[in-house]
Protein backbone atom coordinates (compact mmCIF):
# COMPACT_ATOMS: atom_id res chain seq x y z
CA UNK A 1 0.00 0.00 0.00
CA UNK A 2 0.85 3.06 -1.25
CA UNK A 3 1.35 6.11 1.28
CA UNK A 4 -0.23 9.46 -0.24
CA UNK A 5 2.04 12.33 -0.33
CA UNK A 6 1.75 15.71 0.15
CA UNK A 7 2.00 18.02 -2.59
CA UNK A 8 1.54 21.54 -3.78
CA UNK A 9 -0.73 20.19 -7.01
CA UNK A 10 -3.13 19.04 -4.24
CA UNK A 11 -3.65 21.94 -1.75
CA UNK A 12 -6.44 23.88 -4.01
CA UNK A 13 -8.42 20.69 -3.60
CA UNK A 14 -7.79 20.17 0.20
CA UNK A 15 -8.22 24.09 0.77
CA UNK A 16 -11.59 23.62 -1.21
CA UNK A 17 -12.72 20.78 0.44
CA UNK A 18 -11.77 21.71 3.79
CA UNK A 19 -13.42 25.24 3.80
CA UNK A 20 -16.60 23.12 2.35
CA UNK A 21 -16.65 20.96 5.70
CA UNK A 22 -16.09 23.75 7.76
CA UNK A 23 -18.99 26.11 6.17
CA UNK A 24 -21.39 22.93 6.47
CA UNK A 25 -20.42 21.79 10.35
CA UNK A 26 -20.01 25.67 11.19
CA UNK A 27 -23.55 26.22 9.40
CA UNK A 28 -25.19 23.32 11.02
CA UNK A 29 -23.96 23.08 14.88
CA UNK A 30 -24.06 26.83 14.67
CA UNK A 31 -27.85 27.28 13.41
CA UNK A 32 -29.59 26.97 17.26
CA UNK A 33 -26.98 29.73 18.61
CA UNK A 34 -28.66 31.99 15.92
CA UNK A 35 -31.24 34.43 17.93
CA UNK A 36 -33.10 36.93 15.43
CA UNK A 37 -35.69 39.02 17.66
CA UNK A 38 -37.86 41.77 15.80
CA UNK A 39 -38.65 44.54 18.10
CA UNK A 40 -41.06 47.43 17.47
CA UNK A 41 -39.88 50.41 18.33
CA UNK A 42 -41.41 54.00 19.50
CA UNK A 43 -40.36 57.75 20.51
CA UNK A 44 -42.64 57.34 23.63
CA UNK A 45 -39.84 54.51 25.72
CA UNK A 46 -37.23 52.11 25.57
CA UNK A 47 -38.23 48.24 24.27
CA UNK A 48 -36.42 45.92 26.17
CA UNK A 49 -38.70 43.07 24.70
CA UNK A 50 -38.96 41.66 20.98
CA UNK A 51 -40.61 38.48 19.49
CA UNK A 52 -38.90 35.43 17.85
CA UNK A 53 -39.97 33.79 14.63
CA UNK A 54 -42.44 32.16 16.66
CA UNK A 55 -44.26 35.07 18.17
CA UNK A 56 -42.97 33.73 21.42
CA UNK A 57 -41.90 37.04 23.70
CA UNK A 58 -37.96 37.23 24.34
CA UNK A 59 -36.71 39.33 27.20
CA UNK A 60 -33.26 41.08 25.24
CA UNK A 61 -30.37 42.14 27.11
CA UNK A 62 -30.09 45.70 25.15
CA UNK A 63 -32.99 47.97 25.55
CA UNK A 64 -33.72 50.52 22.13
CA UNK A 65 -35.67 53.96 21.36
CA UNK A 66 -36.36 55.71 18.92
CA UNK A 67 -35.63 59.52 18.52
CA UNK A 68 -35.89 59.96 14.52
CA UNK A 69 -36.62 58.44 11.56
CA UNK A 70 -35.48 59.90 8.37
CA UNK A 71 -36.59 59.20 4.70
CA UNK A 72 -34.06 60.82 2.01
CA UNK A 73 -35.99 60.85 -1.64
CA UNK A 74 -34.11 60.96 -4.74
CA UNK A 75 -34.70 64.78 -6.77
CA UNK A 76 -37.46 63.99 -9.70
CA UNK A 77 -35.60 64.45 -12.97
CA UNK A 78 -37.65 66.18 -15.76
CA UNK A 79 -40.31 68.70 -14.76
CA UNK A 80 -43.50 66.88 -15.60
CA UNK A 81 -46.11 66.44 -13.28
CA UNK A 82 -46.06 62.30 -13.26
CA UNK A 83 -42.51 62.73 -12.31
CA UNK A 84 -42.83 65.29 -9.41
CA UNK A 85 -45.77 63.33 -7.56
CA UNK A 86 -43.27 59.76 -7.51
CA UNK A 87 -41.19 60.85 -5.20
CA UNK A 88 -38.59 57.96 -4.98
CA UNK A 89 -36.93 57.06 -1.26
CA UNK A 90 -33.02 56.97 -1.41
CA UNK A 91 -32.46 56.32 2.22
CA UNK A 92 -34.34 55.07 5.37
CA UNK A 93 -32.45 56.19 8.58
CA UNK A 94 -33.53 55.39 12.43
CA UNK A 95 -31.66 57.15 14.64
CA UNK A 96 -31.99 55.42 18.15
CA UNK A 97 -30.52 54.94 21.68
CA UNK A 98 -29.58 51.99 23.04
CA UNK A 99 -28.64 50.69 26.48
CA UNK A 100 -27.21 47.39 27.56
CA UNK A 101 -28.01 45.33 30.67
CA UNK A 102 -23.62 46.10 31.38
CA UNK A 103 -24.41 49.89 31.46
CA UNK A 104 -23.29 50.70 27.91
CA UNK A 105 -25.02 53.46 26.07
CA UNK A 106 -24.97 55.06 23.01
CA UNK A 107 -26.65 56.80 20.02
CA UNK A 108 -26.93 54.95 17.01
CA UNK A 109 -27.83 55.09 13.16
CA UNK A 110 -29.70 52.24 11.60
CA UNK A 111 -30.29 52.17 8.01
CA UNK A 112 -31.51 49.84 5.50
CA UNK A 113 -28.65 47.51 4.84
CA UNK A 114 -26.35 48.78 6.90
CA UNK A 115 -27.02 47.31 10.75
CA UNK A 116 -25.10 48.65 13.86
CA UNK A 117 -22.99 46.33 16.00
CA UNK A 118 -24.10 46.56 19.99
CA UNK A 119 -22.52 43.66 21.45
CA UNK A 120 -22.69 40.46 20.04
CA UNK A 121 -25.80 41.71 18.31
CA UNK A 122 -26.60 43.19 14.30
CA UNK A 123 -29.24 45.31 14.83
CA UNK A 124 -31.14 45.72 10.79
CA UNK A 125 -33.86 48.50 10.19
CA UNK A 126 -36.69 46.06 9.03
CA UNK A 127 -40.03 48.23 8.46
CA UNK A 128 -41.65 51.66 9.30
CA UNK A 129 -45.21 52.88 9.89
CA UNK A 130 -45.79 56.60 7.81
CA UNK A 131 -48.86 58.76 9.58
CA UNK A 132 -50.91 60.68 7.14
CA UNK A 133 -48.94 63.32 7.52
CA UNK A 134 -45.85 61.93 6.23
CA UNK A 135 -43.57 61.55 9.67
CA UNK A 136 -42.34 58.14 10.65
CA UNK A 137 -43.30 57.30 15.02
CA UNK A 138 -42.46 53.82 14.85
CA UNK A 139 -40.09 50.86 13.04
CA UNK A 140 -39.53 47.65 13.36
CA UNK A 141 -35.87 46.39 13.69
CA UNK A 142 -33.97 43.02 13.60
CA UNK A 143 -31.54 42.08 16.44
CA UNK A 144 -29.48 39.18 15.18
CA UNK A 145 -26.75 37.31 17.30
CA UNK A 146 -25.06 34.45 15.17
CA UNK A 147 -21.81 33.44 17.20
CA UNK A 148 -20.95 31.06 14.78
CA UNK A 149 -20.97 33.49 11.52
CA UNK A 150 -16.89 34.05 11.61
CA UNK A 151 -16.09 30.68 11.59
CA UNK A 152 -18.33 30.28 8.59
CA UNK A 153 -16.43 33.06 6.69
CA UNK A 154 -13.55 31.47 7.63
CA UNK A 155 -14.71 28.52 5.81
CA UNK A 156 -15.90 30.40 2.88
CA UNK A 157 -12.99 32.44 2.37
CA UNK A 158 -11.13 28.58 2.11
CA UNK A 159 -13.39 27.27 -0.52
CA UNK A 160 -12.61 30.61 -2.73
CA UNK A 161 -9.00 30.44 -2.01
CA UNK A 162 -8.69 26.88 -3.01
CA UNK A 163 -11.02 27.61 -6.15
CA UNK A 164 -8.76 30.81 -7.12
CA UNK A 165 -5.44 28.44 -6.70
CA UNK A 166 -7.22 25.91 -9.31
CA UNK A 167 -7.82 28.24 -11.85
CA UNK A 168 -4.47 29.94 -11.76
CA UNK A 169 -2.11 26.81 -10.74
CA UNK A 170 -0.34 26.00 -13.55
CA UNK A 171 -0.63 22.35 -14.91
CA UNK A 172 1.46 19.70 -15.68
CA UNK A 173 1.77 19.11 -20.10
CA UNK A 174 0.91 15.45 -20.86
CA UNK A 175 4.51 15.22 -21.66
CA UNK A 176 5.80 15.90 -18.71
CA UNK A 177 3.63 13.60 -17.41
CA UNK A 178 5.39 9.96 -17.43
Amino acid sequence: VEATHFSLRKLPAMCFHLGFVIVLVAGTLGSPDVTSVSMVLDKTHQQWKGTDEFDNEVDMPLGILLVNFDIEYFQPEGSDSTSMMRRMPKKFLGKVHYWTKDDKAGLAEIEVNKPYKIGSYKVYLEDFDMEDDGSVQTCSVAVVSDPWQWVVYIGAFMMLFGALLLIFMPRKRKEDVK
